[in-house]
C-alpha cells in the first residue's frame, strides 16, 4: 500500500511566482482544508539533488543551512501527523511543476491514483522578470535581468542552482504535458483568474470541500528591489535567526514583519529589449501549449 494514498488528497505542483503563496495563505483558512506550516516540502521532488552553487555568497550559506527539503517520507508524514479526522490535505509546492522528471514518479509511489494535481500558470514573460526580481530582493543575484537571462545556459553548464533557471522555468509545455498523461485529476488555473470568487468556488469543488466565502486574498511573496538597503539587512538578520523567528510567530508579529518587508520594496518596469527578447523566446512552446489545452494563449507571446 502506498503510505500517502489516505493522506494527500491534493497537490499544487506550482509554478513558482504564480500565486502558489498567497493561495497557501488563503486555503489554510477553510476549516476543512489541512496544509502544513512549511509551504514548500519538496518531498516529491527531493532526488533531483539541487546544486547549492549561486551567484552570491549570501545564496550558497542560505541554502547550505536550508532546513526545508525533505527526502524521508517518515519525515514528510510528521507534519501531518496531527491531522484531524475528515479533513482534506494538501501539499504546495512550487517546484514540483518544473521537476516534473523527479515529481511525478514520486508522486505515482507514494500517493493514491486519483490524487488531484493542480497547475497554475502565469505569463511566462512576467513570471521569468518576478523570479529574477525575487533573486534581487533576496541578495542572491548581482547581474541585470537582461544579463541574467542571456547567462542562463552558461550558468546550467556551471552547476547552479535550478533557482537561476529564469527562462527554463517558463517553458511549460513538456511539464504540463507530463502531469496531464501521468494523473486523472488535473487542474490547471491562469495567475490572471486567481483569486476571484468564480476561481474558489471551482477550487474548492475540484478538491472536494465545501466552499467559503473568502473576503480576501493576501498578496504574499512580493518581489522587488529593496528601496532601503539598510532596512533590508535588519530584516535578514531577523528572517535568518531561528529564535527571532519562533519570537515573532509567538507575539503574532508575523504580519507586521511582511508589511515592512513588502512596503520595502519597489517594482521598476522589465525594459523592453527583455520584454521582446522573452516573447520569441517562449513563442513556439506557447504555441504548443495551446494545442494541448485548446486555449488561446496569444496574448503571451505578441
Amino acid at each position: 500500500m502506498r503510505k500517502l494514498e489516505n493522506l494527500i488528497n491534493f497537490i499544487v505542483v506550482g509554478t513558482a511566482k504564480a500565486g502558489t503563496t498567497s493561495l497557501f495563505y488563503t486555503i489554510k483558512k477553510h476549516p476543512k482544508i489541512f496544509i502544513p506550516e512549511q509551504k514548500e516540502m519538496y518531498f516529491f521532488d527531493h532526488k533531483n539533488i539541487n546544486s547549492k552553487k549561486g551567484a552570491t555568497k549570501k545564496f550558497t550559506d542560505y541554502h547550505n543551512n536550508s532546513p526545508h527539503q525533505i527526502s524521508n517520507i517518515d519525515d514528510y508524514m510528521e507534519f501531518y501527523k496531527n491531522v484531524k479526522k475528515g479533513l482534506i490535505c494538501g501539499d504546495i509546492t512550487a517546484s514540483y511543476l518544473y521537476n516534473y522528471k523527479y515529481s511525478i514518479p514520486e508522486i505515482k509511489a507514494h500517493c493514491a491514483e486519483d490524487v488531484k494535481i493542480i497547475i497554475i500558470l502565469r505569463n511566462p514573460v512576467e513570471r521569468t522578470y518576478s523570479q529574477y526580481l525575487h533573486g534581487i530582493r533576496e541578495g542572491f543575484e548581482t547581474l541585470s535581468f537582461f544579463d541574467s537571462i542571456k547567462q542562463e545556459e552558461k550558468r546550467k553548464n556551471n552547476n547552479y542552482s535550478y533557482n537561476y533557471f529564469y527562462k527554463d522555468y517558463g517553458n511549460y509545455y513538456e511539464q504540463v504535458k507530463a502531469f496531464l498523461q501521468n494523473f486523472q485529476n488535473v487542474k490547471i488555473y491562469f495567475y490572471e483568474d486567481l483569486f476571484s470568487e468564480d476561481f474558489y468556488k471551482d477550487f474548492f469543488e475540484f478538491i472536494q470541500v465545501e466552499p467559503i466565502k473568502i473576503s480576501k486574498t493576501p498578496i504574499m511573496n512580493k518581489t522587488g528591489i529593496p528601496k532601503s538597503k539598510i532596512l533590508q539587512k535588519i530584516l535578514d538578520l531577523v528572517r535568518y535567526n531561528r529564535s527571532i523567528v519562533k519570537f515573532f510567530k509567538f507575539l503574532g508579529f508575523e504580519k507586521l514583519y511582511l508589511k515592512i518587508k513588502y512596503s520595502n520594496l519597489k517594482k521598476p518596469e522589465m525594459d523592453l529589449k527583455s520584454r521582446e527578447y522573452l516573447k520569441s523566446y517562449f513563442k513556439s512552446d506557447l504555441q504548443k501549449l495551446e494545442k494541448l489545452l485548446s486555449k488561446d494563449l496569444s496574448h503571451w507571446y505578441k
